[in-house]
């Protein structure tokens, strides 16, 4: 990923950042939690205790964005995909890997890892959340980061690449057709139509809220589907082009680009230095 970015850490010998945009989704989602989220849940505390109650919360969400990242990582690895680091930013994770998996199965398995990561956690914290004695505070805490997480598993599995879907999507391409570029393409085709449909459905919902037709709150979360929308058709559209670009270059031979007439100088030629004066 491009942009300013810092280390914070290795897990399993991977390095952890954390991209700039981090910090303003990081301000968003604490400001969200502090003002709506817990004061319903658990009403009548001081509004520090909402905000350090959700800037908490804020990131151990984050942590089951880089466990679900994790979980991408670890099954690559087991490929031997070198892992160059998991960086986190606006829109949530990402692993950067090397190279591409070897084979449709390899391409399965490390992108349905990620959401299976994601469903686990979320189904175990909201088993605890429901059968725990502990206090409103833990137990509303573990309800939204439950469903964070079965959440964030769900959207992953949208079939558009380059979502995890969009990747389970390419490997079923990729079998059946034996051409990895060309599963990328119409994986990445798939990726762009997605996009369309939320950025319609973000601008659906913005423009009901601001003619009065559905509740203003929801104007926010239009724009974030908005955002989303148009950074999955934007990633889609370069991974599709990239592929493009692999599947021409497969044609091309060494040969036909390499200089074959090479000039070369006798090595007991001597340099003279030619200096010119100018008056």
């Amino acid at each position: 990923m491009n942009g300013l970015h810092w280390q914070i850490g290795r897990i399993l010998g991977i390095p952890i950042k954390i991209h700039v945009s981090w910090f303003a989704v990081f301000g968003f989602v604490t400001w969200g939690l502090a003002t709506g989220y817990l004061p319903d849940m658990l009403p009548g505390l001081p509004s520090p205790r909402y905000w350090l109650m959700g800037g908490v919360a804020t990131l151990l969400l984050f942590g089951s964005v880089l466990l679900h990242e994790l979980g991408h990582s670890l099954v690559a690895q087991r490929y031997r995909i070198p892992i160059g680091q998991i960086t986190l930013f606006v829109f949530g994770g990402v692993a950067q890997m090397h190279r591409e998996p070897p084979g449709p199965r390899a391409e399965f398995l490390i992108a349905i890892a990620g959401p299976i990561v994601s469903f686990l956690l979320g189904g175990l914290l909201l088993g605890m959340a429901s059968v725990t004695q502990a206090g409103q505070g833990l137990v509303a805490l573990g309800i939204l980061l439950g469903s964070v997480n079965i959440q964030l598993g769900l959207f992953n599995l949208i079939p558009g690449f380059p979502l995890d879907g969009g990747r389970v999507l390419r490997a079923g391409l990729w079998a059946w057709s034996g051409d990895f570029n060309r599963a990328t393409r119409q994986a990445s085709l798939a990726g762009q139509g997605f996009g369309v449909v939320l950025g319609g459905i973000g601008a659906v919902l913005m423009t009901g809220a601001a003619t009065g037709a559905i509740p203003g709150s929801l104007a926010v979360n239009g724009g974030w589907i908005v955002l989303i929308g148009a950074f999955l058709f934007a990633a889609a559209r370069s991974s599709r082009r990239q592929a493009v670009i692999r599947a021409s270059l497969a044609k091309v031979a060494v040969g036909d680009l390499m200089v074959r007439n090479v000039v070369t100088i006798p090595p007991e030629v001597a340099i003279r230095l030619r200096t010119q004066v100018i008056r």
